[in-house]
């Protein structure tokens, strides 16, 4: 028998090793695979019983080893790797089931996450699915059109049933409108299309009208405004693509920069050959560094020239357009026409230098301050010489440095109250350089300095005026007090003497009227009455002329004697506070003080028909204060009595003899409350000054 061992052995080795390689690269489909393995392993049992047959004879070990390997190790090594690569295909298979399951979940949630209406169908499972958008626009959800027909359930109109169904079969993407009727019940207009994604898969998707038209509807209107915009404007609006140089004006350089449209390019290039040579250099390396930089904003100040060789001043403002990296693709703009501007402010500045003129040469003192920080801007010669100050010290100074510390924060009301209007003229106490009072009436108005609002306070130095008023009210009130004396003192030596021995007469005879007939008696008791009544009468106008309380007790004391006087008790209440603690004070000042209280109480129960007076005389550092109050029924200012009118003018010329200021806070049913200040340090040293200065 010829020996075919060796063939069989190459041919089994080889077949085993094409199976091994086969099934490592898995080029064959995988039931091929397990045939495959079926038919080798019977190939592998035919050979190895040829082999075997043949061999029976040989007993060496070789032959032996070959056998085995080709009957035992050959399969059972194919069987292995099959086994490992069945484990991997497993593992394989299961982590693409995970991934599918994954990407089935996000494609899931992206499905009701797209903003547009869809509806899913799948044919071979019979199932449909509608996204968030969908159940949003329509209200119905995913289970309640599984159980409903589509096209009977939507669609409004049965003339548009037909149509519908028709379109539901056409998978080309063509898109038809529809009027839709929503679960509750509104009637809207939608587009819908429908495509395959394979032979069981299919999406519809929806795109609402209504929303769209309004949108479409707001932006022609829109459209339509800025149009209305740009013609009504005075600017020249533009729309500058960076990346072809070309632009879009509207009608701003015909209606009001004066061209004609054949001489207006089409392209930025052409406006730069407009520019002033001089200020083009710089406009380039500015709208450089801007365009390459993130900043949003363009503003730059130029001049052009017209055809006609007249100059524009114009205003450049814009916004660069920019895409996702930063780069600038465009500028929306305008440019302003400023020339007017430019000549008012020439004209402005010629009339700032004929101002200054007038205002260093006026014999007004003239302060110009600014509203915001109260900062001395400008003064002119005659405040520097009332206040004595040199320019350079007293420029950037606030003007409250010009008030006395006790009238700043007045001083700074009325400012406020003021601010933007005209305020009327207001007397103040100023102080020099060197501290010094100095008596001011102030009057203040709005103005432009520098390009901004101003103050201008214009200043009249009333010092010297207030000194000789005050002198002849003061010889006024003296020879009025002088005269009150007198009378006083004429009554009570004359007329007063003359009563009181009338009195004492007429007393003496009362025992001898005893005898006297009744009616005699009745009119002897009657005229001693009077008499009585007349030394009563006699005795109060002497001390209303003179009340030599004063003398006697002091003013504090007086004035709290005075106020029990008018005190009525469950009618007039009167409070009286005080902090003079035997403070010396001049008689005049006191007598006119007490004549003061005394009209303002007089006042008070003759007209205010008050329940409450307040009356308090306090003393400071400086000043001497007094303040009545009343709960009564007040006054319009200006508008009083008669009486009452002349009280007041009493009170006032009575103040103002003593250099201090009187202020009457009223309003009807609101209360009267009148405060006097007379300086008993600082301005009566100021006087002195002045009188000293005089003589």
């Amino acid at each position: 028998m010829p020996d075919f061992a060796l063939p069989f052995n190459i041919l089994a080795f080889l077949f085993a090793m094409a199976g091994i390689i086969v099934l490592l690269t898995k080029t064959m489909p995988q039931k091929r695979d397990k045939y495959f393995l079926i038919f080798a392993g019977l190939v592998l049992t035919a050979i190895a019983g040829v082999n075997t047959l043949t061999h029976a004879h040989i007993i060496a070990s070789y032959n032996i080893l070959e056998d085995f390997f080709i009957t035992i190790l050959f399969p059972l090594t194919i069987i292995l790797i099959y086994s490992f690569l069945v484990r991997k295909e497993l593992n394989r298979r299961t982590h693409l089931e995970q991934e599918f399951r994954e990407t089935s979940e996000r494609l899931s949630k992206m499905f009701s996450a797209i903003p547009i209406m869809l509806i899913m169908t799948d044919r071979s499972t019979s199932t449909l699915t509608v996204n968030a958008e969908t159940e949003r626009r329509l209200g119905y959800n995913t289970a309640e059109l599984q159980r409903n027909d589509l096209v009977s359930t939507f669609i409004y109109s049965q003339n548009d049933h037909e149509r519908a169904r028709k379109a539901s079969r056409n998978f080309s993407g063509t898109w038809s409108e529809f009027t839709i009727k929503t679960k509750s019940g509104q009637i809207r207009k939608q587009r819908w299309t429908r495509i395959a994604l394979d032979e069981n898969l299919s999406i519809g998707i929806g795109v609402d009208l209504e929303e769209q038209r309004q949108i479409e509807k707001e932006l022609a209107l829109e459209q339509s405004r800025f149009k209305l915009i740009s013609k009504a404007t005075n600017d020249v609006m533009y729309d500058w693509n960076l990346e072809d140089d070309s632009v879009w004006w509207n009608q701003g350089w015909q209606t009001h920069f004066g061209f004609t449209e054949d001489q207006i390019g089409q392209n930025f290039s052409w406006l730069k050959s407009l520019i002033h040579p001089d200020d083009l250099v710089e406009l380039n390396e500015k709208f450089e560094r801007l365009k390459n930089s993130k900043l949003n904003s363009w503003r730059h100040n130029y001049r052009l020239i017209r055809p006609n060789g007249s100059i524009l001043y114009v205003s450049d403002r814009g916004y660069f357009v920019r895409d996702k990296h930063g780069n600038a693709t465009g500028l929306l703009g305008a440019l302003v026409n400023n020339s007017e501007q430019k000549e008012v402010e020439r004209l402005l500045r010629e009339s700032e230098q004929k101002y200054r003129l007038f205002f260093d040469q006026s014999p007004l003192g003239k302060c110009i301050y600014d509203p915001d920080s109260l900062e001395i801007i400008e003064i002119n010669k005659a405040a520097l010489i009332l206040y004595k100050y040199e320019r350079d010290e007293i420029i950037g100074q606030s003007i409250l440095d010009l008030f006395i510390d006790e009238q700043r924060e007045q001083a700074v009301n009325e400012i406020l109250h003021y601010r933007g209007i005209s305020s009327p003229t207001i007397e103040w106490m100023h102080q020099t350089k060197h501290k010094d009072p100095i008596m001011v009436e102030v009057s203040g108005t709005q103005i432009a300095y520098l390009g901004k609002e101003h103050r201008l306070a214009i200043i009249t130095d009333i010092t010297q005026q207030r000194l000789t008023e005050e002198q002849l009210f003061s010889s006024f009130i003296d020879g009025e007090n002088k005269e009150r004396e007198r009378l006083a003192q004429e009554l009570h030596d004359g007329l007063g003497q003359y009563l009181a021995a009338s009195n004492m007469h007429l007393e003496g005879l009362k025992k001898s009227l005893q005898h006297a007939s009744e009616k005699e008696q009745m009119l002897y008791k009657k005229g001693l009455s009077f008499l009585q009544q007349a030394m009563v009468e006699t005795r109060s106008i002497s001390h209303n002329l003179m009340p030599r309380i004063i003398s006697e007790q002091g003013l504090a004391e007086a004035i709290q004697t005075l106020t029990k006087s008018f005190h009525q008790p469950g009618h007039l209440q009167i409070t009286y506070y005080h902090n003079l603690h035997e403070l010396e004070l001049s008689d005049k000042l006191e007598v006119n003080i007490y004549r003061i209280v005394q009209e303002c109480l007089s006042n008070v129960v003759k007209h205010a028909k008050a329940t409450v007076v307040n009356v308090q005389l306090i003393k400071d550092e400086n000043d001497l204060i007094l303040t009545i109050e009343d709960n009564g029924k007040g006054f319009e200012t200006g508008a009083g009595t008669a009486s009452l009118g002349l009280g007041l003018n009493g009170i006032k010329t009575r103040t103002f003899a003593l250099g201090g200021i009187v202020d009457v806070d009223t309003k009807k049913n609101k209360g009267t409350l009148i405060t006097v200040c007379v300086p008993i340090n600082r301005a009566r040293r100021m006087y002195e000054k002045n009188k000293n200065s005089d003589r």
